[in-house]
C-alpha cells in the first residue's frame, strides 16, 4: 500500500513538473509576443506623437493670436494692414 502511495506521488509529481514547464513556455511565448508587438508598434505611435505636438504647436499660435471668423473667413487684427483693432480677412494659401 505504502508503495502504490509512493507511485501515485511520483506520478503527480511528474504531472505537475510537465504542467510548470508548460506555463513556463507559455508566459515566455506571451512575453516574446508582447515585446515583437511593441517593437513593431512603436515607429508607428513616434511618428503619431510627432504630428499631434505640431498640431499642438500651430493649435497654440492659434489660440495665442487675434484670430475670429467673419462670415466664412479667418480674419485677424493686424496692426500694419488696417485700423488699429480692426479685424481684416486672412488670405488663404
Amino acid at each position: 500500500m505504502l508503495a502504490s502511495f509512493q507511485k501515485k506521488m511520483d506520478d503527480l509529481h511528474r504531472i505537475n513538473k510537465i504542467l510548470a514547464w508548460k506555463m513556463a513556455a507559455m508566459i515566455s511565448v506571451a512575453a516574446l509576443v508582447l515585446v515583437i508587438g511593441c517593437v513593431f508598434l512603436l515607429p508607428h505611435y513616434v511618428s503619431e506623437i510627432q504630428r499631434y505636438k505640431v498640431g499642438a504647436d500651430i493649435m497654440r499660435l492659434y489660440q495665442n493670436s487675434d484670430t475670429t471668423l467673419c462670415q466664412d473667413q479667418l480674419c485677424g487684427k493686424l496692426s500694419r494692414n488696417g485700423k488699429k483693432g480692426e479685424y481684416v480677412p486672412i488670405d488663404l494659401k
